[in-house]
C-alpha cells in the first residue's frame, strides 16, 4: 500500500501530500481511536457501473470504476477555526472539485487526546477524477486558504475505497 500512495504522490503538485512516512504513521498509529478505515468487504464492493453505448463503448459494455477518498488530518495543537473551516473553505474546495467529481465530504472532530484535531473526508467518483482534480489550478487556491483557518499543515491521505455497508 505504501508503494502505491508514493507512485500515486509523485503525479500531486508538491506539498499536496506529506511524505510517505507519514502516512504510515497515520495508519500505524494506535492512538487514532476516531480514524476509521475501511476494510475490504466481500458482501458489499463500491464500483460504480456504467452502462452506457458511447463512441468509444459501442456494444454498450459494462465498465466498473471503484470510488476514492481523500482524507486530510489536522494535527492536535494547534489554533484551527472550525466556524471558518465549515462555513469557507469546505464549500471553496466543493465549488472547486465538484466539476472534477468529487461527490460529498464530512468533517470529523476528533478526540482531545488523538494527535490530529481534525478529519475532513471527500468522496470521489474514482481515483481518476481525484488525481487530476490534485493537479488542476484550482489546487492553489484551496491550498492556499488553509492559513486562513489553521497554523500546522495538514496530513493528506487518498486511496481507492474497497467496501462499505450500507446506510
Amino acid at each position: 500500500m505504501t508503494e502505491t500512495l508514493a507512485k500515486m504522490a509523485d503525479t500531486l503538485p508538491h506539498g499536496l501530500i506529506s511524505d510517505i512516512t507519514d502516512v504510515d504513521r497515520v495508519f500505524k498509529s494506535a492512538r487514532i481511536t476516531n480514524l476509521v478505515l475501511e476494510p475490504e468487504c466481500q458482501w458489499n464492493t463500491l464500483e460504480q457501473q456504467s452502462s452506457t453505448a458511447t463512441p468509444t463503448n459501442p456494444q454498450n459494455t459494462t465498465r466498473t470504476t471503484k470510488m476514492a477518498t481523500m482524507t486530510v488530518l489536522y494535527p492536535s495543537g494547534g489554533t484551527f477555526n472550525m466556524p471558518y473551516y465549515l462555513s469557507t473553505h469546505m464549500p471553496l474546495a466543493e465549488k472547486h472539485w465538484k466539476p472534477y467529481g468529487a461527490k460529498s465530504w464530512k468533517v470529523v472532530k476528533l478526540g482531545d487526546d488523538a494527535p490530529y484535531a481534525v478529519q475532513a473526508t471527500i468522496e470521489w467518483g474514482s481515483m481518476e477524477q481525484f488525481l487530476k482534480a490534485a493537479q488542476g489550478p484550482e489546487i492553489k487556491e484551496i491550498q492556499g486558504d488553509v492559513k486562513n483557518f489553521s497554523d500546522k499543515e495538514p496530513v493528506v491521505v487518498f486511496g481507492e475505497v474497497v467496501g462499505k455497508s450500507e446506510g
